[in-house]
């Protein structure tokens, strides 16, 4: 079975016989006919996904879950998902998880992540999402997403991040085969995936890729690397 180049998704061949779409990112490779040697591929359009993804630095992860929530992710943006889309996919599952905090649901939780910022928040400022990893052993706590800023909480501070600044998404391979996402080369600035299936993890890298779309607009493209220990 073939593999996609971009995300390492399997690829099936279309209706017409003259592409191979990746089943994950939906990335298509048209096939050269002529080639005896079984065919070579080149790529046609972007999609959504690539269109705002740099993918060039990867061409596979080092564990499951970090290729299942890259997965994920390509296919919420994909599917023509948007900040406001997101936000009601992950309204629904923190219903179902007490450490996921977000306006009228878990508010004691959300309130609690407001009063550790304190004064930090802009007055343009919107929380949109909060979830608490609850690693005592290594001093994580989570992670606050604003329509402005990632505050990434520890038992000693709050590390912040503006959205705008963000230029690359770094999937690290932890034990036992979790994983975890962090920006711009800053292991401090993660979002871990504790309590956290792919499919949620994606769901959230989603949401933070295309707040980084809404302030860079079309065009402008975020850089995907395998982290490193």
């Amino acid at each position: 079975m073939e593999k996609c180049a971009n995300c390492n998704g399997e690829l099936r061949l279309s209706a017409d016989r003259k592409k191979l779409v990746c089943e994950y990112c939906d990335s298509e490779f048209y096939i050269n006919e002529n080639d005896t040697g079984g065919g070579s591929t080149r790529h046609s359009e972007e999609s959504l996904a690539l269109q705002l993804l740099d993918t060039s630095a990867i061409k596979t992860f080092d564990n499951d879950h970090g290729l299942k929530s890259f997965q994920e992710l390509c296919a919420w943006i994909n599917a023509g998902d948007t900040v406001e889309t997101c936000l009601e996919g992950l309204k629904d599952l923190a219903k179902q998880h007490t450490d996921w905090a977000m306006d009228g649901v878990n508010t004691d939780l959300l309130n609690k992540a407001k009063k550790q910022i304190g004064n930090q928040l802009s007055l343009d400022e919107q929380i949109l999402f909060f979830k608490d990893s609850g690693i005592i052993a290594t001093g994580k706590s989570g992670v606050l997403i604003t329509n402005k800023t990632l505050y990434i909480f520890s038992k000693k501070n709050v590390r912040k991040l503006a959205i705008a600044d963000i230029y690359s998404i770094h999937a690290l391979a932890l034990v036992l085969g979790n994983g975890k996402w962090y920006f711009n080369a800053n292991k401090d600035l993660e979002i871990d995936n504790i309590a956290c299936s792919p499919t949620e993890h994606g769901l959230i890298m989603a949401l933070v890729c295309l707040l980084v779309r809404e302030y860079r607009g079309y065009g402008y493209k975020i850089k995907v690397y395998k982290g490193v220990l």
